[in-house]
């Protein structure tokens, strides 16, 4: 028994102190992605445009002048056009990873040049959402008030706020994890015909895994 052949001596030569599985399991993080929701406007790229800024002009047609009574036989003044213009102005973001030739080519879990590609494209989504999110919380217009739960009462309040402001529907919903539950918890003390539609996998795959379901005709999405 003095030459017994152990793992302890094998180790770190003949036998791995650690096996890599083939599984990659992903660090929590919040992946709730809004980059092609419908409910965003997109302007195209400005590569070869010749400027950083696109222009949106803002013009007044199609009902935002009404019509005057005007008796028979008279004429009518000119009516001037109202009209202004929104600037947007592109800002780089980027990211980098680096792996060798050697790393890539004896990789054996998936961690190899076409994943981190593959991965960088998740982030340019988590990007946009931030930063989509971060447009949100400098609205004028609130509803509820800080540190207190939100409740179904919030949620119709600013609903109220849009319709009242003529904002054409549909409505879409962000909601951070800490609101969506307290926004839950209210629900169950509500009673009526108004029902929360949880994300079912269809709507899922087309909306992506941020969706948590539609209260009122309004998609609600959730995001850290």
């Amino acid at each position: 028994m003095a030459n017994e052949v152990l793992f302890a001596d094998l180790s770190g030569s003949a036998r791995l102190a650690a096996v890599l599985h083939q599984e990659i399991v992903l660090k929590l993080a919040d992946r709730a992605s809004l980059y092609m929701h419908p409910a965003i406007m997109r302007l195209g790229s400005v590569a070869g445009r010749g400027s950083t800024t696109v222009q949106i002009p803002v013009i007044g047609l199609d009902g935002s002048d009404v019509m005057s009574s005007v008796a028979d036989g008279s004429a009518v003044s000119n009516t001037a056009l109202t009209e202004t213009g929104v600037n947007v102005t592109v800002a780089r973001h980027a990211l980098q990873y680096s792996i060798s030739d050697l790393a890539n080519l004896t990789d054996s879990v998936g961690l190899n040049v076409q994943r981190l590609a593959q991965s960088m494209v998740g982030s340019a989504e988590m990007t946009a959402t931030s930063l989509l999110c971060n447009v949100i919380d400098d609205f004028v217009a609130t509803t509820g008030t800080s540190g207190v739960d939100m409740s179904v009462d919030d949620f119709y309040n600013a609903q109220f706020q849009l319709q009242l402001a003529s904002v054409a529907g549909p409505f879409v919903c962000i909601l951070h994890p800490r609101q969506l539950a307290d926004f839950q918890a209210s629900l169950r003390a509500e009673a009526g015909p108004s029902q929360f539609v949880a994300a079912t996998q269809e709507m899922l795959n087309i909306h992506g895994p941020g969706l948590a379901g539609i209260f009122n005709g309004v998609q609600i999405f959730a995001s850290s």
